[in-house]
């Protein structure tokens, strides 16, 4: 499948897989309780979701 996407999609793929991680590691900075942290990581997946599938159509 890496074959049949462009480099530009790719790069961009890479680019949110580190923003991703940067949300992911703000959420267990900034939550006090198991719960708040579950609705942050659901809602850093979804926003990441939204932008990967931005990144393929786009690429």
């Amino acid at each position: 499948m890496t074959k049949s996407i462009n480099i530009t999609a790719r790069q961009c793929c890479s680019r949110e897989k580190e923003i991703l991680k940067q949300e992911l590691i703000e959420c267990d900075d900034n939550t006090y309780s198991r719960d708040e942290r579950h609705a942050c990581y659901r809602w850093a997946a979804k926003k990441s979701g939204q932008r990967s599938r931005r990144c393929l159509i786009s690429g």
